[in-house]
């Protein structure tokens, strides 16, 4: 998948001190701890992936974008 084409940017956040506003989005996401991977797309619900993703898991779900 083209990322350029699809508009996907990385957005990566440290949790090395465990700041709350990430322990609240991960919570948000059904999660407790990390790795956590997922797709946002507006207007559209997350998609939550698996917490070690495969190539093939991410090509499938940015296609879905």
């Amino acid at each position: 998948a083209d990322l350029a084409a699809k508009k996907v940017v990385l957005l990566r956040a440290d949790w090395t001190r465990r700041d709350p506003a990430i322990t609240a989005a991960i919570g948000q996401l059904g999660r407790s701890g990390v790795p956590v991977y997922v797709l946002y797309e507006a207007g559209h619900a997350p998609q939550l992936l698996p917490q070690l993703p495969t190539v093939a898991d991410m090509r499938a779900a940015i296609a879905r974008l």
